[in-house]
């Protein structure tokens, strides 16, 4: 954990990267946002290669690893490729499927969410990832609970386009 000023306490890094912009957050152990920055540096703006460079310098400062990252920095036209979970999953296992980006440091993205709802897969990449990223994250800095992500079920309403990756 990085204490310095302007953000004692920051635990993790966390950054949703999309098509048109780059979002990240200073996260504290409690998943408490100490400070955020965003720019217009999303995945489309980035030239193949330069993903490291942009990174380091919209979180200039910061010191905290891990970096979780998620969003369509994760898919094949993003940093590297995170392959998606099928639903229903364990939500450990958005942590358990991020994969290392190649790069200095302890850098990681989430895979994305893949539902079959009545043969048609939907997919879903940080709309429905970052509702999970507080335990994704609190469990990179010690803190364990189960809990299970299902697709849509008849009692729960019918199946919804989520976000196109």
């Amino acid at each position: 954990m990085a204490e310095e000023a302007g953000g004692a306490g920051a635990a993790v890094i966390a950054v949703d990267w999309g098509t048109s912009s780059l979002r990240c957050y200073r996260l504290d152990a409690q998943g408490n946002i100490l400070e955020s920055r965003a720019s217009s540096h999303g995945i489309l703006n980035v030239a193949p290669g330069q993903f490291p460079r942009v990174l380091d310098q919209q979180i200039a400062g910061w010191n905290e690893t891990p970096i979780v990252m998620s969003g369509m920095v994760g898919s094949r036209q993003g940093w590297a490729e995170a392959p998606y979970l099928q639903t229903p999953t364990r939500l450990e296992a958005l942590h358990e499927g991020a994969i290392r980006v190649d790069a200095p440091g302890d850098i990681r993205i989430l895979p994305g969410i893949a539902q079959d709802a009545q043969g048609l897969l939907q997919f879903a990449r940080s709309i429905v990832v970052e509702p999970c990223w507080l335990h994704v994250l609190l469990s990179l800095v010690g803190f364990s609970a189960v809990r299970t992500l299902a697709p849509a079920t008849e009692t729960a309403g019918p199946a919804r386009p989520l976000h196109s990756a």
